[in-house]
């Protein structure tokens, strides 16, 4: 299950879509390697990784920037490993 699974490295803008997207929206989400707005893709999830992000002492909670609520939580990492000089 989704529960299941580990990555193992680091992620930034990461964001889910239910369907495929075109070759066009993925040349407009990535605009010369800068990620863009992907409100009007309405993605399922999307995790921005940015300031956003709260530390409870435990683990990292990343806010879902779809209009879905979705907030990704992390889980044994170290408040240290979070790499915050990202282009």
């Amino acid at each position: 299950g989704v529960n299941d699974s580990v990555m193992n490295g680091l992620a930034d803008e990461v964001a889910i879509f239910d369907s495929e997207l075109s070759a066009s929206d993925v040349a407009a989400i990535y605009n010369s390697g800068v990620p863009a707005n992907l409100t009007s893709l309405s993605p399922v999830g999307w995790w921005r990784m940015g300031e956003d992000a709260t530390w409870d002492g435990t683990n990292w909670t990343i806010p879902d920037a779809s209009t879905n609520s979705n907030s990704g939580t992390t889980a044994n990492m170290a408040e240290a490993s979070r790499v915050t000089d990202t282009p």
